[in-house]
């Protein structure tokens, strides 16, 4: 017979299930959702079978109801065959039933459907790379974004995830979405989001000083005419045009004759082919990237510079008659540390070496910020005001004393809201003393153990002898 109680209690149950799929943004996370209320709503079924039929057997055997009976000649019955086959069968159905539940959704979020974008998602200490594949694009010039990434809603979008250094776990709660990322192998797994906006992403295995600030926002955004799947929007990635001047008689030229970039930093070129010949352009060694650049067409180069040292790489065609004729220009790449500003937060820790160092900007927020460190860096800042979207580069500081201090925001109200960091020079300057509260954990012991033990002795004083 069923209980009154038991309909609305199934129905209840249900509508939380519901509930708790209808808020899931990808199916994955809704099939997720789902199997976790299902086996809830079981753990609370068998909780109310074990809990009543333990507190049946209290009230049914109370002694005032069962007196104590007298133990027969033959010693206390041991053993029952029928109460050890139940409570041995019981427990393995359980675990069928579980494994049946989970089973079904172990195999969908399991099984990789076709990809309709392929992000290449690679873990560093402390921040993660974005590397988009871009179909019929040379590898060295796909996009890459740092800290971000972009995908349209309603596509399926294979993640493959891997680091630089150390063990990350590449985790999107709200997607359903969590595995490591392992150096030297690459690990993949899926999603498809339903609903436009904004994920974040944090890495959940423990790496090291900076690893509660590694942190990454997915964009998912709607359907756009004219826009690619992926990618950022395209007027958030700065780019130069290059001009690839090479008609009449020589002398020939190249616009502009030179760039500034920073290492770190994206670079994306539009290179101009204003001739009647195809030319390939090509940044030289160490940076070694080209595109062909068809005659009065433009391509795109994009990268990311990675170098360990300032320094000037040529640019131009590969053709050396060519360059030879003034086709040539120069990259001046800058290698600086990195510094992030947001609303309002700050790029930390800074763990610093004792030498020459510059400094890299990078206002990702919408609201202006500035920069100035304290102690014995006072000297080491930037006054002036940072639009949204912008960077300087400041230095060369010579950072010549081990010191500790912190750094910050100076614009008015700024630091006071989180935009605040710590920073190590060399060996740092005299380490804190940490000293235990041994008086206010004394205090605490004493303000709950004494009123304890004294009740305790009260009361088994007056209690009667039995």
């Amino acid at each position: 017979m069923v209980r009154r109680g038991a309909p609305p209690l199934i129905g209840l149950a249900g509508l939380l299930a519901l509930g708790g799929s209808a808020q899931a943004s990808s199916p994955s996370e809704r099939q997720i959702q789902e199997l976790f209320w299902a086996v809830t709503w079981f753990a609370l079924l068998v909780s109310v079978i074990v809990y009543g039929a333990l507190f049946y057997f209290l009230w049914r055997y109370r002694q005032s109801a069962s007196p104590p009976r007298r133990i027969s000649s033959e010693g206390p019955s041991e053993g029952n065959r029928k109460v050890e086959m139940i409570w041995t069968a019981f427990p393995i159905v359980i675990l069928v039933i579980i494994t049946l539940l989970s089973f079904p959704v172990l195999l969908y979020t399991d099984t990789m459907p076709p990809a309709d974008v392929t992000i290449h998602v690679t873990g560093s200490r402390f921040y993660w790379t974005f590397t988009y594949e871009e179909p019929g694009v040379d590898e060295q010039n796909w996009t890459t974004t740092f800290g971000e990434a972009w995908f349209q809603r309603g596509i399926v979008v294979h993640f493959l995830v891997t680091s630089n250094d150390t063990i990350h776990s590449f985790a999107l709660p709200q997607l359903g979405v969590k595995i490591d990322a392992i150096p030297h192998k690459t690990n993949v797994v899926w999603t498809r989001v339903d609903v436009a906006g904004d994920y974040l992403t944090q890495c959940a295995e423990f790496c090291g000083v900076g690893h509660h600030d590694m942190r990454a926002t997915i964009h998912v955004f709607e359907p756009e005419a004219g826009r690619k799947p992926y990618g950022p929007v395209p007027s958030t990635l700065p780019f130069a045009d290059v001009e690839l001047r090479g008609f009449g008689s020589p002398p020939w030229s190249i616009q502009p004759p030179e760039i500034d970039a920073t290492d770190g930093e994206p670079l994306r070129l539009r290179i101009w082919n204003n001739n009647s010949q195809d030319y390939t352009f090509r940044i030289d060694s160490p940076i070694d990237r080209e595109v062909l650049v068809p005659a009065f067409a433009h391509a795109w180069l994009n990268t990311t510079i990675n170098v360990s040292s300032d320094t000037q790489v040529p640019y131009g065609p590969t053709d050396l008659t060519a360059r030879g004729y003034g086709m040539n220009g120069t990259l001046n790449v800058t290698v600086a540390i990195l510094i992030e500003l947001d609303e309002y937060t700050i790029t930390s820790p800074l763990i610093l070496e004792k030498v020459s160092v510059k400094f890299l900007l990078r206002n990702v927020g919408s609201q202006a910020h500035n920069f100035a460190m304290g102690g014995v860096y006072e000297t080491v800042q930037w006054a002036g005001l940072i639009p949204g979207g912008q960077s300087v580069v400041i230095g060369p500081f010579d950072l010549d004393q081990d010191a500790s201090g912190q750094y910050w925001c100076a614009v008015p109200g700024h630091r006071s809201l989180g935009m605040e960091g710590n920073y190590k020079v060399g060996a740092g300057g005299a380490a804190a003393t940490t000293e235990a509260p041994l008086f206010e954990m004394a205090a605490t012991t004493f303000a709950i153990g004494v009123p304890v033990t004294l009740a305790y002795v009260v009361r088994h004083a007056r209690r009667r002898d039995e």
